[in-house]
């Protein structure tokens, strides 16, 4: 995995989990100031509720905008990614994940989430699928990248290895499912 996708992810995660905090110094102030000291714990009469120090909390519109945002910047990235790490298997995945959030918006992104995380597992793994017929009951096949051998195109015609050709992006399955 490139170093700039995990980076894109640990930020992804970040994120999600700073908008999670609506205010953190609503949360953690109070705490710190009573352990200096400095803050006592409110009573509940009307006049000190009344000098209560309110902290504004982010607006829901805000964080709905921001998850919208990102969840675009991730499906489109992801887009494009798939691009380079090009699998069939894991096509109807992004198209699902795509689908489901523009039914669904940023109510409930947890379906199109996991759909894109079953797209990321299938954009990785090793095996994908021969959108080719070539006959036979259906098996796995390796794949043989570079300049083949007599031996290997001989292997080939035989059906026991799909050649790959000599451009090498470093994101080819190692075997095919072929049918």
């Amino acid at each position: 995995m490139p170093i700039y996708f995990s980076w894109f992810i640990t930020a992804l995660l970040f994120g999600k989990w700073w908008c999670e905090q609506s205010q953190p110094t609503a949360t953690w102030a109070p705490f710190i100031l009573r352990g200096m000291g400095i803050f006592q714990q409110p009573s509940r009469t009307s006049a000190d509720i009344d000098r209560k120090i309110a902290f504004p909390l982010r607006s829901s519109n805000v964080e709905k905008t921001i998850k919208f945002l990102a969840f675009v910047f991730l499906l489109l990235s992801s887009s494009f990614f798939w691009l380079l790490a090009f699998r069939f298997v894991s096509l109807p995945f992004l198209i699902a994940s795509w689908v489901l959030f523009v039914k669904v918006g940023v109510k409930d992104l947890r379906l199109s989430l996991a759909t894109w995380g079953v797209w990321l597992a299938l954009t990785f793994s090793p095996i994908d699928v021969f959108p080719i017929p070539k006959g036979g009951s259906p098996r796995l096949v390796p794949l043989v990248m570079g300049l083949p051998r007599p031996e290997t195109v001989a292997r080939a015609k035989r059906g026991e290895v799909i050649l790959g050709g000599c451009m090498v992006s470093g994101f080819e399955p190692t075997y095919y499912l072929v049918w």
